[in-house]
């Protein structure tokens, strides 16, 4: 018996490498890197241990094992074992709707704590990628803010509604710290329509209790394979109308534009909202979120509209097409690296510091970048490489 097991353990570490120099290392490789939401991508195993549980899962990159997974399949390419272990397989997934960066791992006989393998990553396209953002009258349109004179005041919105510029669908309110109540912007609609102004929709404006709080991020041990999944929305009057307003009008090819003045709670509710229906990617593919996430001269995290909700800010440039803009009255131009480290610092903050890394290069990668401001994304780059949020010290 002691000879038995001494011969299983040995074959074990054999079969994964650890013994015989003849058996190559489990690998994983991908058909291709970038792909369209829907679309397949072949997975190729090779090198192998032989137990028939053995499986590969397709995950969201950056994630832990047990919250990123989307999919899985044993090497038979379906969820039933093989009747005998198999050491290599040419696997078929279907990429997910939702843009973003993935990649595929390979684990040992129905466990999950020994993994094998890991692909490379492949990047989920937008499916606007390389279009033109739809801009024209008839494209349906969504007013969220949280005051209704700044950014792009309500009573502009409106005009543009009355004279045709715009196909204006709802009016929503966005939570504001400094308020004590709600806004009845419904008044401001009626005073609108009492002097003649048409195509003008009701406001959904009423907040309840949420008129001055933000979403949460989600603790661990969350029932749902990742955070943003076990968000706790807003239900309120203005998350409900986003949401029903972009299932029901918006298209693929003709999305719902969103244009946000404040900070992005109420749009990352409308999304958890149809997320918890079984329609979260439907809304994704037919939303886009304009978000003015910045004051008169700078668009980092810091900024009002970003730090007012972190968690939501990280929910909607997570799962949403998002075009991140500065006020138009703002009396300074922005670059684009501003933008994309906005969204590093989002990543950092959320705890993902391998996508704020992966961000920060980007930002660090965009032409005319002032030495002050390269120092400035090194340093950021640096604290979120040793997994430490970035904060700069207040000013007094």
């Amino acid at each position: 018996m002691g000879k038995f097991q001494w011969i299983g353990i040995a074959c074990v570490f054999t079969l994964i490498g650890g013994i015989s120099p003849a058996l190559a290392a489990p690998s994983l490789s991908v058909s291709t890197t970038s792909a369209q939401p829907g679309a397949t991508v072949t997975v190729t195993v090779s090198g192998g241990p032989q137990p028939s549980g053995n499986w590969v899962g397709i995950f969201r990159a950056g994630e832990a094992d047990q919250q990123g997974l989307v999919d899985w399949q044993y090497l038979s390419g379906t969820k039933a074992a093989p009747p005998q272990g198999l050491t290599g397989a040419e696997l078929h997934f279907v990429m997910p709707s939702t843009a973003g960066h993935y990649d595929f791992r390979f684990f040992w006989d129905n466990s999950w704590s020994s993994k094998l393998a890991t692909s490379s990553t492949v990047t989920v396209e937008s499916q606007l990628s390389g279009q033109r953002l739809p801009a024209d009258a008839s494209n349906p349109f969504i007013w969220d803010n949280d005051s209704e004179y700044d950014a792009f005041p309500l009573a502009f919105a409106m005009a543009l509604a009355h004279n045709g510029t715009i196909r204006l669908i709802g009016i929503s309110q966005s939570p504001n710290p400094y308020k004590r109540s709600s806004e009845d912007y419904q008044a401001i609609v009626q005073y609108a329509r009492q002097s003649g102004w048409q195509n003008i929709p009701d406001a959904a404006w009423d907040l309840g209790a949420y008129y001055m709080t933000a979403l949460s991020r989600p603790g661990t041990g969350n029932a749902y394979p990742s955070e943003i999944d076990s968000t706790v929305p807003f239900d309120t009057a203005s998350a409900r109308m986003i949401r029903d307003q972009v299932l029901a009008v918006g298209t693929a090819s003709k999305p719902v534009v969103i244009g946000t003045g404040g900070a992005l709670t109420t749009v990352a509710s409308a999304y958890v909202l149809a997320l918890r229906a079984g329609r979260g990617p439907e809304f994704a593919q037919k939303a886009i979120v304009y978000a003015g996430m910045g004051g008169i001269s700078d668009l980092t995290v810091g900024d009002y509209n970003a730090l007012q909700d972190e968690w939501a800010t990280y929910v909607v440039m997570q799962r949403l097409h998002v075009v991140l803009m500065q006020y138009e009255w703002a009396a300074e131009p922005t670059f684009m690296w501003e933008y994309i480290d906005t969204l590093a610092a989002a990543y950092a903050e959320s705890g993902d510091f391998e996508r704020a890394v992966y961000y920060e290069n980007d930002a660090l990668s965009v032409n005319g970048i002032s030495e002050v401001d390269r120092e400035y994304l090194k340093r950021q780059k640096s604290f979120f490489e040793h997994r430490e949020a970035y904060h700069e010290a207040s000013q007094n």
